[in-house]
């Protein structure tokens, strides 16, 4: 008969695994952020681009035409915290902002302009950086590309959606904890 061996074998048996490793990448960046801000919130608007970082690696991996095997699931764990960090820098920034007195919406535009030059650089860095990752030649070009094409495309739309995505997402969610806050305020009152 036939049968799997070697890093093959390894390869079929981790693969069912997929979806638990990114679920336990995914809890423990928010973990991580939960005891960060001292809030639940903050990290699920923090992580609030990783589901289309993951996705616009995925596409990038497909348009390259290259198989989901385990070095594509590596980038795509690397991209939970290569999206969050973005967001982490527009959150913080906003909350400090909120704690001034500004407004949920002022506090999330303040935050996105002031770190609209720092995200756009530590990205492009990045991206310059795992670019040759996407051309790669050579005896392990498979590997390397799978990794490249995953980390490139989902850093690339983590970043453009981050600074959309984390202001919008943070003035709701904000906007709405205010008008409960004062609602309550106001029943107690």
């Amino acid at each position: 008969g036939m049968a799997f061996s070697g890093l093959s074998r390894a390869q079929a048996a981790i693969g069912s695994q997929t979806a638990l490793v990114f679920g336990l990448g995914v809890v423990v960046a928010f973990l991580v952020l939960a005891a960060q801000y001292g809030s639940y919130i903050d990290p699920l608007i923090t992580l609030a681009t990783v589901p289309l970082g993951i996705l616009g690696g995925i596409l990038f991996l497909l348009a390259r035409g290259l198989d989901n095997n385990i070095f594509a699931q590596v980038g795509l764990l690397t991209l939970v915290g290569l999206a969050a960090k973005n967001g982490i820098l527009i959150v913080s920034l906003a909350n400090t902002n909120l704690q001034q007195g500004m407004a949920p919406a002022q506090a999330a535009l303040a935050a996105t302009r002031s770190r609209f030059r720092p995200i756009l650089m530590t990205s492009s860095a990045a991206l310059s950086g795992f670019f040759p990752l996407v051309i790669a030649t050579g005896a392990s070009q498979i590997s390397q590309r799978s990794l490249g094409a995953v980390i490139f495309g989902g850093l690339l739309v983590s970043t453009l959606t981050s600074l959309l995505i984390v202001p919008a997402v943070y003035t709701t969610v904000k906007s709405f904890m205010e008008r409960r806050r004062i609602a309550q305020s106001a029943a107690a009152g």
